[in-house]
């Protein structure tokens, strides 16, 4: 049983920006269906994964803590090679924030895929974010 009409306007969107990187393959929307299509360019293979979100700024740990599952499930994708597996987020403005998977973690990237200044390591001590599952990420104890 399906949770209702699938979306198609992040869908489309993700699809024209895409475009610019390389010829788009669309694969059919599904349960067994893992990508929501794939680019193709002369040296490498990325395989993408869109995602409604209604919190799109946030830290890249926040990010990946609240789609671990799915990036659990991409990460199982992930082979030696040219193949590339890519977590695009929107919002319901049509933003979008893009990410690429490893077996490191997230790495953000802008979205022509070269690495994102906003990738920066997050500040440690007092002050920083601290990223649990449940929370949004609140301000360390003692911080002002």
């Amino acid at each position: 049983m399906t949770r209702g009409r699938p979306v198609t306007r992040g869908i489309e969107d993700a699809i024209r920006i895409a475009g610019a990187r390389g010829a788009v393959t669309r694969f059919r929307p599904g349960p067994e269906c893992v990508f929501s299509f794939m680019i193709r360019t002369p040296v490498q293979m990325i395989f993408v994964r869109i995602r409604y979100v209604t919190v799109l700024h946030s830290p890249v740990r926040y990010v990946e803590l609240m789609h671990r599952e799915l990036i659990t499930l991409l990460r199982s994708h992930i082979i030696p090679g040219p193949v590339i597996p890519e977590l695009w987020t929107y919002n319901k403005h049509g933003s979008y924030r893009y990410f690429r998977i490893s077996d490191a973690g997230l790495t953000e990237q802008d979205s022509g895929g070269n690495v994102s200044k906003n990738d920066v390591p997050e500040r440690e001590g007092p002050g920083a974010c601290v990223v649990e599952a449940g929370t949004a990420g609140r301000q360390e104890e003692g911080a002002a």
